[in-house]
Formats: structure tokens, C-alpha cells, sequence
């Protein structure tokens, strides 16, 4: 057997230190022969009691005997390299030391004193190597199984991550939402509020306002048998006309009490369109009392120097630019003539009225003037007083002038 007498010499030696040492307890020990295939488990071959320590004679047969067992195995297994563990233990099972051991049946024939380091191709080490390699095969089955585990578990382990955060990511995205409806809630509130708070607002507006249209309707019923005397005033004459009933007569004398100061209160009451509406009135009364009809009295208003005051004409001039040039600015868009439906018939008449009380003077002041129209309101006024034959002619700027001038003509005669 080769290689056996280098086996003797290492388990001599190994066992003259643990058997026949300093060290071996007292109690006795324990020896065991394992055979180690490769890529197997080991396998106990003898196991041999030693209750004291041994003398010469039974040490150097112990020796043989665990030489010539190992021998005999590897013989029996063929051709190859055997492998084979001789340990020592006390009687309790402590571990004491071990030795490793190799055995070779025979040499190859490719290589003098090479080993094969396995079984040869005999039955028993074809048993063997089937043995070792279903051993191998299921250790590889586990190893991929065990593989096959870990990665599940990684994927399930990544699984639950990205659940715990796509749960994360739902939970924020619930309490935005919950912040986002309570904040509309806290913005639909506000706009409730807001809303009430406009109504309240337009009611104080609209109560203001018909309160304001009371008084003003209340005023223009307390004013109504005044209105002839009061439009003298304004329009200038300084005078009331001459009464023609009892209950005028008490009206005038009332009227000629009044003082600027309470005139001017009067005339705050009435906007632009009501002032404009009792001036075509009092035209109207001067027509009656004159013994014609309403016009008869011609379209000069009476005025001061013979022009009509500044108050009356600001009033006639806006409520013409609000009622009746918008319409005559559209009309001239679109090419239509001038002829004002009777919805204007009172503006249209405020018109009549005022551009006939004007002298030319007035009326190229007033046309060529930056003041008191635009450009579009200038052009439609023009073609309103052309369309209706108003225009100022010259001679009668001439009459003006020589009712102003003191000393000459009527004016002298009436002194």
C-alpha cells in the first residue's frame, strides 16, 4: 500500500503525544477513525476505548491496528486516493485533537507516483461517486433553491417598500385633497359672505337711491305751481312774469322774496334733465301768456344782455350731449338722416330751444369752441342745427348788439 508507512510514522506521532502525553486525562479517552470521501460527509469506520493509559506493547499494537484499518478501506475501495480523520476525545465528548490521514490503493498508469484523487471505476467506487454526485446534485437543488428564496424575499421585501410608499404617497395625496376642500370650503364661505355683504351694500344703495327719487319727486310736487316764476329766475329775467290767477299771484310774491342763496338750494334739487324739462315748460307758459299757443312766443328764451345764463346753458347743453347727440352721432356712422323718433321729442325740443336763443356769436363760440363737445358731438350738434334750420344768421347778431347798446333806439325811447 503506498503511502502506508508515512501514515504509521504520522499516527505514531500523533497519538504518542495525545495517548502517552502530559495532557491525557486521567478519566481515560475515546478514539475514532472517520473515512472522508470527497464532497460527502465523513464516515466512522472504529472507535476505540482506552480507560487508562496504555504501556508500550499496547500502544504499538493500537498504532498497527489503526494503520492496517485505514489500509484495509482504502484497499477495498480501489483504485484512488482515500481520506480518512483519526480524532481523540475524552469519555465526555470533549474534543482532544485529530490527525488526517491518505492512503493510495496503486499508481496510475499515465504517471509513476501520481495519485488519483478518487475512487476508481470498480463498483463500490462507482457506488460512491453516484453517491457523491446525487449528494452534490442536491446540495446544488438547495443552493439554487435557497437562491431561488433569496430573491423572492428581495422582491417581496422591495415589494413592501414600494407599498409602504406608494401608501405614503396616497396618505399626502389625501391630505392635500382634504386641505384643498377646506380651503374652497373656506374660499366658498368667504364668497358667501361677500356676496351678503354686496346685497347689504345694494340695498343701502337702492334705498338711498329711491329715498333720493322721493325727495326729488316730493320737491317737484312742492315745486310744480312755482316752476314759471322759478325759471324766470333762472333763465335770467330777474323778475316774476305777471300773474294770471289768484293762486300765481301768491306764488309770485313768494318767488320775489327768494334770494340767491335759496335759489341756488332750488335749482340743487333738479338735475341737468329736469332743469332742461321745466325750461321747454316755462317757454310754454311765456307762449300761453303771450295769447298763442306754446312756441308762439318764438325759440329765444328771455336771458340777460340777451343771452341765456350760464346755469341754463350748461343744463341745456348736457342733457343735449346725454339724450340726443349719442343718437345723432350713430345716425351719421351709419348714413341715416337726422330725424329723431318722438322717444327725443323732448330733447329734440331742449335742442329747438336753446340754438334759437343763440345770437351767432354764441353759436360759433360755442361750435368752434374745445369746451363744451368733442369732435364727434361737435359734428353731430352742426348737423342738427343745419338739419333743423337753426343757425344763427347774422342780422341777428346785429338786433343783439343794438339792444345792448344804452342811449339809442328802443333803448332810449324806453328811458
Amino acid at each position: 500500500m503506498i503511502g502506508q508507512g508515512n501514515c504509521t510514522q504520522r499516527i505514531d506521532r500523533w497519538m504518542t503525544g495525545v495517548v502517552l502525553g502530559p495532557s491525557t486525562p486521567a478519566g481515560g479517552l475515546r478514539l475514532r477513525l472517520y473515512h472522508v470521501p470527497i464532497g460527502a460527509g465523513q464516515r466512522l469506520l472504529r472507535t476505540w476505548e482506552l480507560e487508562s493509559i496504555p504501556d508500550q506493547q499496547v500502544f504499538r499494537e493500537l498504532v498497527e491496528e489503526t494503520d492496517s484499518t485505514a489500509a484495509e478501506e482504502a484497499k477495498e475501495l480501489g483504485w484512488g486516493t482515500q481520506r480518512f480523520t483519526l480524532s481523540a476525545e475524552t469519555v465526555n465528548g470533549a474534543p482532544l485533537g485529530s490527525v488526517a490521514l491518505q492512503y493510495a490503493a496503486t499508481t496510475l498508469a499515465v504517471g509513476e507516483g501520481s495519485f488519483l484523487d478518487s475512487e476508481p471505476a470498480t463498483r463500490d467506487g462507482l457506488v460512491a461517486m453516484c453517491m457523491r454526485n446525487t449528494n452534490t446534485a442536491y446540495q446544488l437543488v438547495g443552493d439554487a433553491y435557497r437562491t431561488f428564496l433569496d430573491v423572492v424575499n428581495r422582491r417581496f421585501a422591495e415589494y413592501d417598500k414600494q407599498q409602504a410608499r406608494t401608501q405614503a404617497t396616497q396618505d399626502r395625496s389625501y391630505e392635500m385633497l382634504g386641505e384643498l376642500a377646506e380651503k374652497r370650503f373656506e374660499r366658498e364661505v368667504f364668497a358667501e359672505s361677500k356676496k351678503k355683504e354686496l346685497e347689504i351694500e345694494l340695498h343701502k344703495e337702492v334705498a338711498q337711491l329711491d329715498r333720493s327719487q322721493m325727495l326729488t319727486k316730493l320737491a317737484m310736487e312742492r315745486l310744480a305751481p312755482l316752476i314759471p316764476a322759478l325759471m324766470n329766475r333762472v333763465l335770467g329775467q330777474g323778475t316774476v312774469p305777471a300773474a294770471t290767477t289768484p293762486r300765481e299771484e301768491v306764488m309770485a310774491g313768494i318767488l320775489e322774496t327768494l334770494t340767491e342763496e335759496q335759489l341756488a338750494s332750488i335749482q340743487g334739487v333738479l338735475n341737468p334733465s329736469q332743469m332742461a324739462n321745466l325750461a321747454m315748460l316755462f317757454q310754454d307758459l311765456q307762449a300761453a301768456r303771450a295769447g298763442g299757443k306754446p312756441g308762439a312766443a318764438g325759440p329765444e328764451a328771455p336771458a340777460q344782455n340777451g343771452r341765456p345764463s350760464e346755469e341754463t346753458a350748461y343744463l341745456a347743453i348736457e342733457h343735449i350731449k346725454k339724450e340726443l347727440l349719442p343718437w345723432a352721432i350713430e345716425r351719421i356712422k351709419e348714413g341715416q338722416p337726422l330725424e329723431p323718433p318722438t322717444t327725443l321729442a323732448k330733447p329734440t325740443k331742449i335742442f329747438h330751444l336753446f340754438v334759437g336763443a343763440l345770437s351767432r356769436q354764441q353759436y360759433d363760440e360755442l361750435v368752434n369752441g374745445d369746451v363744451a363737445f368733442n369732435p364727434a358731438e361737435k359734428q353731430a350738434f352742426v348737423k342738427l342745427a343745419e338739419t333743423f334750420k337753426l343757425v344763427p344768421s347774422a342780422s341777428k347778431d346785429a338786433t343783439t348788439k343794438t339792444n345792448k347798446e344804452p342811449g339809442t333806439g328802443s333803448g332810449q325811447a324806453q328811458k
